[in-house]
């Protein structure tokens, strides 16, 4: 990356934080995120990975906010890192699980998102993307993040495969019909 003058960075900065809102900061409860102000604003020049303050990054707030067209707008066409981490060790499976967003959980999890990473919210207790689903109420997609977990368990090749992009839509959704959860989960997003 070339050197930045303190005028061209501050501009950077400015993008990178209007990137965010695009992709779901600030949009409590919006439906869709602004997909076409991220693309350009993306096009303009921001950093995919950057972290605001808090440690998030925009595929933290498309997940949580359950922007599923973002999260694969950010994760296949811009290679957004799926397991990054925030200072508390959540990621954004673990925001997804949380708030309860099916859709994008199935993705990210087709996508080979890891299940095993622990995250420890403020005041909250170390947990996996399973149990902070289930602590927020949503048990069914808790159950489906342990169903993925029992198949890469009997299957080490899986997650690695997922990780690489081998594994196809309709091989994912598949594997996951003998889930319990899978009806629940089927919104056509894995």
């Amino acid at each position: 990356m070339p050197t930045l003058t303190p005028e061209e960075f501050g501009e950077r900065q400015q993008r990178n934080n209007e990137f965010l809102v695009a992709c779901g900061k600030y949009h409590k409860g919006s439906s869709s995120g602004d997909l076409k102000r991220a693309q350009t604003l993306f096009n303009r020049g921001v950093d995919v990975d950057f972290l605001d303050g808090d440690g998030w990054s925009a595929l933290f707030y498309a997940a949580g906010e359950g922007h599923l067209r973002l999260v694969q707008w950010l994760v296949e066409d811009w290679g957004a890192t799926v397991d990054l981490r925030a200072p508390d060790n959540c990621t954004p499976l673990w925001t997804a699980c949380f708030n309860g967003k099916r859709d994008v959980v199935s993705y990210l999890l087709r996508v080979g998102a890891d299940d095993t990473i622990v995250g420890t919210p403020p005041g909250e207790p170390a947990q996996s993307p399973a149990l902070a689903a289930r602590r927020n109420r949503n048990p069914g997609i808790a159950d489906f993040v342990d169903f993925e977990a029992e198949l890469r368990r009997g299957d080490p090749s899986r997650r690695p495969r997922q990780v690489a992009r081998q594994m196809t839509k309709e091989e994912f959704r598949e594997s996951m019909r003998s889930s319990p959860q899978f009806a629940a989960m089927d919104g056509g997003a894995a």
